[in-house]
């Protein structure tokens, strides 16, 4: 069998869905789209950045007989600090949990809904890697807004996605190689997203 090549290379599709309190995906008005999935693709510009840190907790020593004789490894909080280019409105309000008053504005709320999210890159030789965090609570806190001048200042969406546990994995995350042998995308689809099936609909998104 022929060894992958590692590493990777640059963000190529991030997707984003809306999850209840039971962890399954919301479909429709409810969700981000028809199906639940919303796909940022280059339609909304794309995803510039995903910085995934925290994946695992530090290494604590285990001392005996006068030295180190194990180790414990504690779980990692681990952080996603995004940057989207253009996010549609509706979808950065809802991810946010930010309340609509019917009349065009939204207030922000504590209260975070549950978000899964896939980020998906390629090694060397081409094959897929995806990173899938199927429970986590967005958050954006800076808006640095600067005037134009004979160049216009565009303002990403900067959001930090925090990641929580996913029951059935016992972590908060879990990585899906497209080279291992037994990959199905419709399964990591399924695990990631709460039961999503691709029967579902499309990825409109929901107003």
């Amino acid at each position: 069998m022929a060894m992958t090549k590692g590493g990777t290379i640059g963000v190529d599709l991030v997707t984003l869905a809306l999850l209840d309190d039971s962890g399954k995906l919301l479909t429709g008005d409810n969700g981000l789209s028809t199906n639940g999935i919303f796909i940022i693709t280059d339609e909304v510009l794309g995803t510039n950045q995903a910085n995934v840190t925290n994946l695992e907790g530090t290494v604590t020593e285990i001392y005996g007989n006068n030295g180190a004789v194990d180790s414990s490894t504690g779980k990692g909080n681990t952080s996603i600090a995004f940057v989207f280019n253009a996010l549609p409105t509706d979808v950065k309000h809802k991810i946010l949990g930010d309340v609509s008053d019917g009349k065009g504005g939204w207030l922000p709320s504590q209260i975070k809904p549950r978000v899964a999210t896939l980020i998906q890159s390629h090694h060397l030789d081409g094959s897929d890697v995806f990173y899938g965090f199927g429970n986590g609570k967005f958050t954006m806190t800076a808006l640095n807004l600067q005037t134009s001048t004979n160049t216009e200042q565009r303002v990403t969406d900067q959001m930090t996605y925090t990641a929580l546990d996913v029951p059935a994995w016992k972590q908060n995350h879990k990585t899906y190689e497209s080279s291992d042998a037994g990959f199905s995308e419709a399964t990591m689809m399924s695990e990631v997203f709460g039961g999503y099936t691709a029967s579902t609909g499309t990825t409109t998104p929901a107003k």
